[in-house]
This record gives structure tokens, sequence and C-alpha cells, in this order.
């Protein structure tokens, strides 16, 4: 008995993995994009400065002594 098998070979051209590449690099670049944007650029939101002074008013060394 012999065994028929039918195959069917589809040509898609070659522009399939170039247009791969080029929205890979697309997409890479966006994210790259967004980092810096959100990292340092106008996105990025800095934190107030933070300096507080106090002065405390000076302590005798023991304070039930009279100055």
């Amino acid at each position: 008995m012999t065994e028929h098998r039918e195959v069917v070979v589809t040509n898609r051209g070659r522009g399939g993995s170039a247009v791969g590449l080029v929205v890979g690099i697309l997409i890479v670049i966006l994210i790259v994009g967004l980092a810096w944007w959100f990292a340092f650029g106008p996105g990025h939101v800095s934190q107030p400065a933070t300096n507080i002074n106090v002065n405390l008013p000076s302590v005798p060394a023991n304070p039930y002594q009279s100055p």
C-alpha cells in the first residue's frame, strides 16, 4: 500500500521578518524613551528639600544646680 501525502508550501515573501524587526526596534526605542522621560526628563518628580534646623535652648549639666 502506498501512502500519499500532500505538502503545501506557502511563500509569504520577504517582508515578514523585516517588518517584525522594524516593529521590534520601534518598541525598544519607545521603552527607552519612556524610561528616560520618567527617570530624568520633564516627567521626573523631584522630592522637595527637607532642611530642618532646630535650635534647642541650652540646658545646664545639672538642672538642680542654680546658675
